[in-house]
């Protein structure tokens, strides 16, 4: 082989290996999202991993058949924070530029999305990849310390043991511009409840309801609220006194003619039967109770009335309490409630198996449980629509439950392992444009249990066509990805092609045989002498 050749097909060879790793690394910051539509957005400025401080400049790119309407930049992660829409700065379908304030969020680190909108359709948004950014305002002008505060409505409450009283948190954050902002759980603020006497455990909203004071006396209720790296603790006193005559607190109450109500739920696991007689029915329906809060959220969905009958039959005379929010549930009382939710039913936070807040600090084990593949899937609802879903499948231990946190608002759903220990999941629910993890969660022993490493991905829109679900448009490769790994591969076969064709070369000096002559037998190689040249081709 000549070392021209030589070098040639090496170089094809690092080549293609360059190309491999520059589609599987991914695109640099601004990378192409391409979207149904059939368009695509990029962000290209900021570059990634900037650092941003005061008045900025958000520029992105677009290109496509049709010209965007308009393009919104957003902060995609920790939260999704929209930050303005901008119009086209030209005729063109390719610049598009927002100034922004970085001094509107606290000082840390965020990720930046552009979102291209395609008329009043928002099947066809398009949302860009997106970029790391760095803000540090600590020292700009006109920036202040960001402040929170709170009160407690009502300011004290006088109750006898089984009365029931409401308590809400209303307050303000205050940002490094000075601009004000109400605090609740969609705005980032978490809430934590509780008492001195042990009669409550927190709810996670900014209302709870006090109920069933075990003992006459004096208690304080308190709150901790914390957004953004501040916190502020807020308490009121409530005084039990003596139970009238009378009094009772209540509850579903038996009956000889039971009748059968069946809730039908969708995904991977059978209905749930519970048998309610109309009383219970109607009381759990009117019952004050964490389970059907006023302004439900993913971690604090609304509990169907049929799943309420099967919590107060699997959790027995501890259901009260913990509806009520007078005790928290211990870790059986979770794992026994978790049977009541299948499906496309949401597990509250406050029944979930491990609480949303510490699932990360749980230790990883992939040989416990695993995620395998995240998917789009056309299914048909149970309205016979035919909607974009996303099939989650994984494995863990076999006949055992597994339960999916999905964040940013957390929900948490239950899947089950069959007998090889496969588990699938279809999640009808649609999420929110952005980024998002899943984790899947197993319980290893009786006091342990495992996670898997954060699966990230990114949602679009739902597809063209579709009546729900969401597009994910992490995990697939991009379509200059795709060119690259293409590249590569053609340049992979024509350095095979030429190491093949230098081989099948006669080398210098050979003799060839003619056709119809044998081959000569060979002969032992003769050992050169000092002076005679030796030529290592020959």
């Amino acid at each position: 082989m000549s070392l021209k050749a030589h070098h040639g097909a090496v170089f094809l060879f690092i080549g293609s290996i360059a190309l491999v790793s520059l589609a599987w690394l991914g695109l640099p910051s601004g990378a192409v999202a391409t979207c149904s539509s059939g368009a695509n957005v990029a962000i290209i400025a900021p570059i990634a991993n900037a650092t941003m401080s005061g008045s900025q400049t958000l520029k992105a790119t677009t290109s496509g058949a049709t010209m965007p309407a308009d393009v919104t930049f957003m902060i995609t992660a920790p939260n999704q924070i929209v930050l303005g829409d901008t119009g086209p700065s030209g005729s063109t379908n390719s610049d598009w530029s927002l100034s922004w304030d970085s001094r509107s969020v606290p000082d840390g680190g965020y990720q930046i999305s552009a979102v291209a909108h395609y008329g009043s359709n928002s099947t066809y948004d398009c949302l860009s990849a997106p970029v790391p950014v760095n803000v540090i305002n600590s020292q700009a002008p006109g920036t202040q310390a960001p402040t929170l505060s709170a009160t407690i409505s009502p300011g004290s409450w006088e109750g006898v043991p089984g009365q029931t009283r409401q308590f809400s948190v209303t307050g303000v954050y205050t940002d490094q511009l000075g601009v004000q902002h109400p605090i609740s759980a969609s705005s980032g603020a978490t809430f934590k409840w509780s008492t001195n006497g042990g009669v409550l455990a927190g709810n996670g909203t900014p209302v709870v309801t006090l109920t069933d004071a075990p003992t006459v006396g004096s208690y304080n209720l308190g709150v901790i609220i914390t957004m953004n790296g501040l916190t502020v603790e807020k308490s009121v006193p409530v005084g039990i006194v003596a139970t009238s005559s009378g009094s009772s607190p209540g509850g579903p109450t038996p009956s000889s003619a039971p009748s059968t109500t069946t809730t039908t739920v969708s995904g991977n696991n059978t209905p749930i039967t519970t048998s309610l007689t109309p009383q219970q029915a109607a009381t759990l329906a009117t019952m004050p109770t964490i389970f059907r809060p006023q302004n439900p959220t993913n971690s604090d969905p609304v509990v169907p009335v049929q799943t309420l009958g099967c919590l107060a039959e699997k959790l027995g005379a501890n259901f009260n309490k913990i509806a009520s929010g007078q005790q928290p549930a211990s870790t059986d009382d979770r794992l026994k409630g978790s049977g009541c939710f299948s499906g496309s039913a949401k597990i509250p936070a406050s029944l979930a198996p491990v609480t949303p807040t510490i699932v990360s600090d749980l230790p990883a084990s992939t040989d416990i449980v695993s995620v395998t593949g995240l998917k789009n899937e056309t299914i048909t609802n149970k309205s016979g629509q035919k909607i974009t879903a996303i099939l989650l499948n994984g494995t863990g231990v076999p006949n055992t439950n597994i339960f999916l946190y999905i964040f940013s608002d957390p929900m948490v759903l239950r899947a089950q392992t069959d007998s090889a220990g496969k588990w699938s999941y279809v999640l009808e629910n649609p999420l929110k444009p952005g980024h998002h993890e899943i984790y899947a969660v197993s319980q290893k022993d009786a006091s342990t249990f495992v996670r898997t490493p954060a699966v990230p991905v990114a949602i679009a829109a739902a597809s063209s066509g579709s009546q729900d679900g969401s597009l994910i448009i992490e995990h697939s490769l991009q379509p200059a990805q795709v060119t690259f790994v293409a590249a590569a591969v053609v340049m992979v076969a024509l350095g095979l092609l030429l190491l093949i064709q230098l081989r099948r070369r006669p080398r210098p000096g050979a003799i060839v045989p003619a056709a119809d002559q044998p081959l000569l037998a060979s002969t032992p190689p003769t050992t050169p002498t000092p002076n005679e040249h030796h030529d290592p081709q020959t």
